[in-house]
């Protein structure tokens, strides 16, 4: 019997583990984070922001030889087959000067630590003005919010809907937003953007996502993220699937829950010999800026307690596969 390797035991891994039963995942944690709840969370919900998941080796990935069929964690070589990459996302700030005086929301340490910042804060700046970011800015609306981003828009390449709407609820919220603008440097008490210095407390960053950082030159990918064909599997060993996050199919497809979901069943099927090429499709975007709900389904746009419902429906699946 082949053995079959889950590097990470993120949404997209745990897809493929659902079907896949004697596939065998590793991670270093026995919980995952459940970062769609991390802005519920902050504005005050009483919302779970990490359960338990079934892990087969709780052991740290620090590398994986494609070459040698082995993932390393310490002395040990664990031995595959075949491997899915699903290792999850990380910031990219390594182009920012002062780097390390932003702050990030990746874990449920980084929320913890940007809560109690926030506390004690009057300025705050958010950087990147994707989800995250419009999400981030209505949640400290109660501050003196700056939103600023190098595109020229909010939420870029989303539903002209979706951007209005969002420009409306940010305005409305008296968030001041800063497009066409680059971060130059930042320290602890400012930030430089376009060369003006501008106060900001606590400086939050919320922009590019990469893969994660054990994937490097050792297999062909893009900002980490293992460069995959239509059947998602690496276009370099035919023994390396990725999905979620860690994998690179194009550039239009998001790294999101929706797609995270239909990469791992993709994979799932063409690790048990039913042939299928990826289809992504976002057809679900969901965006909370304060108590403000909105989306868009297919190609309706949904707000209210619509939108809320399908959010919440949304979370309670990925709790049950994840469970």
């Amino acid at each position: 019997m082949e053995r079959i390797l889950i590097a990470g035991a993120g949404l997209s891994g745990l897809y493929v583990k659902k079907y896949v039963g004697n596939s065998i995942i590793i991670d270093k944690n026995s919980k995952i984070e459940i970062k769609p709840n991390f802005i519920d969370f902050m504005l005050g919900d009483n919302v779970e922001t990490s359960i338990e998941r079934h892990v087969d080796m709780l052991l740290k990935i620090d590398s994986i030889d494609f070459s040698n069929r082995c993932v390393i964690s310490g002395n040990k070589k664990i031995e595959y087959d075949k491997i899915v990459v699903s290792l999850g996302s990380s910031f990219n700030t390594s182009f920012i000067k002062g780097e390390n005086f932003l702050y990030k929301i990746n874990s449920e340490r980084d929320l913890n630590k940007l809560i109690k910042a926030s506390k004690k804060a009057e300025k705050i700046t958010v950087i990147g003005a994707g989800y995250l970011g419009v999400e981030l800015a209505g949640a400290f609306s109660d501050k003196n919010v700056t939103l600023i981003d190098a595109a020229d828009t909010v939420l870029p390449h989303l539903n002209r809907k979706l951007i209005e709407r969002a420009f409306m609820d940010l305005n409305e919220l008296n968030i001041d937003v800063r497009l066409k603008t680059m971060i130059d440097e930042v320290n602890k008490e400012y930030l430089i953007a376009n060369g003006e210095k501008i106060k900001s407390d606590v400086t939050v960053f919320a922009g590019g996502f990469s893969g994660n950082n054990i994937i490097n030159d050792s297999i062909k990918n893009r900002n980490s993220r293992i460069i995959v064909n239509r059947y998602l599997r690496s276009i370099e060993y035919d023994d390396v699937y990725a999905c979620g996050d860690s994998m690179f199919f194009d550039a239009s497809v998001p790294m999101s829950g929706i797609i995270a979901r239909q990469s791992g069943i993709t994979v799932a099927k063409n690790l048990l010999g039913i042939k299928t090429e990826f289809k992504p499709n976002n057809f679900a975007n969901i965006i909370r800026i304060k108590n403000d709900y909105f989306g868009m389904i297919g190609n309706a746009f949904v707000s209210g307690g619509v939108a809320r419902f399908l959010k919440k429906a949304s979370m309670a699946i990925t709790k049950n596969i994840i469970r």
